[in-house]
């Protein structure tokens, strides 16, 4: 996969994880995950969304389903390669403390 930043729209997104994570791709830089993530539209109407995740950008965390989420990342494809991923306890992955 490759280096997302500056590629696509911008979102920042804060939801509930929908789905357990699932290996989508390995590459030399590592491995890529999707979950999926539910969230409210500014309407009211929930939506739930595809997100990309890194390895080095997840927290190590075994099962996150249920769990509140913030990501920052870029929309491409249909779905939303995470930049950053932090779940609301604070645990976050690539280096943020989530604080």
């Amino acid at each position: 996969m490759e280096n997302t930043e500056n590629v696509g729209n911008p979102v920042h997104i804060i939801g509930v994880i929908a789905s357990p994570r699932c290996l989508t791709d390995t590459t030399e830089d590592g491995s890529y995950y999707k979950i999926f993530v539910r969230i409210r539209e500014p309407g009211g109407e929930e939506e739930t969304v595809p997100v990309i995740v890194s390895e080095s950008c997840m927290p190590n965390a075994p099962d996150m389903t249920g769990r509140m989420a913030m990501i920052d990342g870029v929309v491409r494809f249909r779905a939303v390669y995470a930049d950053r991923f932090i779940l609301a306890d604070g645990a976050a992955g690539n280096g943020d403390s989530g604080q």
